[in-house]
């Protein structure tokens, strides 16, 4: 269910050109996320959201509360029904609003992850994406196919069918963020092979001098 949601948010949400997109840097690492003006528009459609979820209850009430309400025995299965699926439809509606549709990027290179997370307009955030650094293939930018059109950063993970969607902006500034990455990870990977090198030399020796000591 999560994975449905969250691709749904990237398409219809999270994928929508902007044109703008900053890199925080942090202790860790450093976030990716779109600008103010993104900032503003997943503001409203979180609104939206909540306020679908209370039409929706509303919706819920009226089958059974207003004067002219049929009450009708034979149609109580029917609203039943109807009531149970509105109810789940307004759940739903509160539960993305509050989880939040602002999508960051996490380049965590203390820990080599890379995470995704939904913030919402109260600055609440949850991950709902992970994975190490060393199991991104590749990244690549979708150009927009009209002049002026926001290009789009993907990274294709080890295991994942769909790439995951990083951000939008111009193509100039992604290629300079597609830089960043890509050398971020082939140096985590390169140290993880010299770590993975390293520590048979260490107990090979560490056996050598017990070896003497005896």
């Amino acid at each position: 269910m999560n994975d449905v949601v969250y691709s749904l948010l990237c398409k219809r949400f999270l994928y929508c050109g902007a044109a703008e997109i900053g890199v925080a840097k942090v202790s860790w690492g450093y976030i990716v996320q779109q600008m103010a003006g993104e900032n503003r528009h997943c503001a409203i459609y979180e609104r939206a959201l909540s306020f679908a979820g209370l039409g929706v209850l509303g919706l819920v009430g009226s089958l059974w509360l207003l004067p002219g309400a049929n009450n009708d025995p034979m149609l109580l299965p029917f609203k039943l029904v109807l009531t149970s699926v509105f109810l789940f439809l307004a759940a739903l509606l509160a539960w993305i609003a509050h989880r939040g549709v602002r999508q960051e990027t996490h380049i965590d290179l203390d820990r080599g992850v890379l995470r995704q997370a939904l913030r919402n307009r109260h600055g609440a955030r949850r991950v709902v994406f992970r994975t190490r650094l060393e199991d991104v293939e590749s990244l690549f930018i979708l150009r927009g196919q009209r002049r002026g059109e926001a290009a789009h950063l993907f990274v294709r993970v080890c295991g994942r069918a769909e790439p995951v969607y990083v951000g939008s902006a111009e193509a100039d500034a992604l290629e300079r963020l597609h830089r960043r990455v890509s050398e971020d990870v082939a140096h985590f990977r390169q140290m993880q092979m010299s770590e993975a090198t390293a520590v048979p030399r260490v107990a090979f020796f560490s056996r050598e001098v017990r070896g003497r000591a005896a």
